[in-house]
């Protein structure tokens, strides 16, 4: 009985499909190369879909909006009083 239990309790990530692969470096590096490829090549796109209506509107607008704000020359000074958030490591610590 003892035995049965260690080998249900063994086996439990082989029972819901888990079973444990261990990638090499090339194996990992022949991955990333794939996933690149595939990516360079757009063999794995949806298909576009087209956006209608008031959301298609709101979408430029917020585009052309965005043209209004300048560009700052340095983030780190506002980081640290927006929200109280910060960034870059710098500020609120």
């Amino acid at each position: 009985m003892l035995v049965a239990i260690i080998c249900i309790v063994t086996d439990s990530g082989t029972a819901y499909g888990q079973d444990a692969v261990i990638l090499g470096a090339s194996d990992v590096g022949r991955s990333t190369k794939d996933w690149l490829a595939m990516q360079r090549d757009n063999r794995a796109a949806a298909p576009t879909q087209p956006v209608f209506g008031d959301v298609a509107s709101l979408a430029y607008q917020r585009y052309l909006d965005s043209f209004k704000n300048k560009i700052p020359d340095s983030m780190s000074s506002q980081l640290g009083a927006v929200g109280g958030m910060s960034g870059g490591g710098q500020g609120g610590q």
